[in-house]
């Protein structure tokens, strides 16, 4: 998919911290062309390398299951559209020690 904007997006947009955040929310789109800049989303079992413009950031993937037992809850979230499974996982990203500028702060 190609995606072209009408406006330029603002240089903070594009600044590598903004653009690590997004790319740690993304879970299909794995190649991005943003201007100049390129950005590659490789995910292993443990893992996710992020490369911004071939600077490679490495994030240890964590993930923490659960079972959800309310069966209302289940349906709301289905929404009569599909079938949400019991067994489910939050994951998340964390910078490895080599992950130097990757390293992501809350604000």
């Amino acid at each position: 998919m190609i995606l072209h904007l009408e406006k330029e997006l603002p240089a903070q947009l594009l600044m590598p911290s903004n653009i690590l955040h997004l790319c740690l929310c993304l879970r299909k789109l794995k190649d991005i062309r943003i201007g100049k800049t390129h950005i590659r989303i490789e995910d292993e079992p443990n893992q996710r390398l992020i490369f911004l413009n071939d600077i490679k950031y490495v994030y240890r993937m964590v993930r923490y299951q659960f079972c959800v037992t309310d069966e209302n809850l289940l349906l709301e979230r289905a929404n009569h559209q599909r079938i949400i499974d019991r067994e489910q996982n939050i994951v998340f990203y964390l910078p490895t020690k080599d992950a130097g500028a990757g390293e992501i702060k809350s604000r």
